[in-house]
C-alpha cells in the first residue's frame, strides 16, 4: 500500500492513480506473465528499479527502503495474490500454490503447525466470529481437520484444530480468491506435500459436509499428485 499501490494499484492490475502518468505501464501482476518471471528476477527489479529507456526509470529502486526481508515478503505476497486472482477467474490454481505457515491447538491445548502435518492431508474449514460446531470426522486416518478461525472466540472441538490468527486467516482469504469478510463457509483441501489443491464454497457443486462427497474429493487429490514438494510451506525465510 505504501510503494506500490499508487502504480500498481491496490490489487496489483496496474491501475493505480499515477499508473498513466508513467513512461510505461505498470504491469498486471494478477495476470499469467507474472509467473514467467523468476524469483530471483522479482527481486532484481523490486530492489533495482526497471527503466524505460536509458536513464529513464519506469520504476524506481527500492532497495534503500525495504529490507531484504521485506523484499522476500512482497514477493510471497504478490504470489498469493495472483494465486486468489487465478482462483476467482478459473475457479483452480494453475500454478502449484503452497498452505501458508500456521500454528494450530486442538481441545486438549496441544499445538502443532504445518511442518506436523506433512504426509497428510489437510482438510481446512473457514468458520465464523463465534461459531461453534462438530467438524465432520475425518474421511480417513490420513486426514487432519483445521479450523481457520478469524480470532479466539472459535474454540477446538472434536478432533479438530483451531488456527485463530488474523494474518493465517487473510492469507488464506487471499490464496483462496475471496475477501476476508466472505471467507467463512469456503473449505480447502491440501495435499499431502502441502499444496492446495481444491476449493469448496457453499453453493457450489459437491457438498462437502457429505462425507462421501469430501472423500470424493479426497480420492481425486490423491489419485492425481503433484510431481513437485512445497518444502516448509509457503513464505520465504531468508
Amino acid at each position: 500500500a505504501v510503494n506500490c499501490a499508487m502504480c500498481h494499484g491496490a490489487d496489483a492490475r496496474g491501475d493505480g492513480p499515477a499508473a498513466k502518468s508513467l513512461p510505461l505501464p505498470p504491469a498486471d501482476l494478477t495476470a499469467p506473465h507474472f509467473w514467467l518471471h523468476t524469483e530471483g528476477d522479482l527481486f532484481w527489479f523490486i530492489t533495482h528499479g526497471i527503466d524505460a529507456s536509458p536513464g529513464i526509470p519506469a520504476m524506481p529502486a527500492f532497495r534503500d527502503r525495504l529490507s531484504d526481508g521485506k523484499v522476500w515478503a512482497l514477493i510471497d505476497f504478490l504470489k498469493a495474490n495472483n494465486a486468489g486472482a487465478d482462483m476467482r477467474r478459473s475457479g483452480h490454481w494453475n500454478h502449484p500454490t503452497a498452505v501458508p505457515q500456521f500454528d494450530a491447538v486442538c481441545a486438549g491445548g496441544s499445538a502443532i503447525d504445518l511442518d506436523d502435518l506433512r504426509g497428510r492431508v489437510v482438510h481446512f474449514i473457514a468458520a465464523a466470529p463465534g461459531e461453534i460446531f462438530a467438524p465432520p470426522a475425518p474421511p480417513g486416518d490420513g486426514v487432519a481437520t483445521i479450523i481457520l478461525a478469524p480470532d479466539r472466540t472459535v474454540p477446538p472441538r472434536g478432533s479438530a484444530w483451531v488456527t485463530s490468527e488474523r494474518s493465517v486467516w487473510d492469507a488464506f482469504a487471499l490464496l483462496l480468491g475471496e475477501s476476508p469478510d466472505a471467507l467463512a463457509g469456503t473449505q480447502a483441501l491440501a495435499d499431502r506435500n502441502g499444496w492446495l489443491r481444491l476449493r469448496w464454497r457453499p453453493g457450489d457443486p459437491g457438498d462437502w459436509n457429505d462425507p462421501s462427497a469430501l472423500a470424493a474429493a479426497i480420492r481425486d487429490i490423491e489419485t492425481h499428485p503433484l510431481a513437485i514438494s512445497a518444502g516448509g510451506g509457503h513464505g520465504h525465510h531468508h
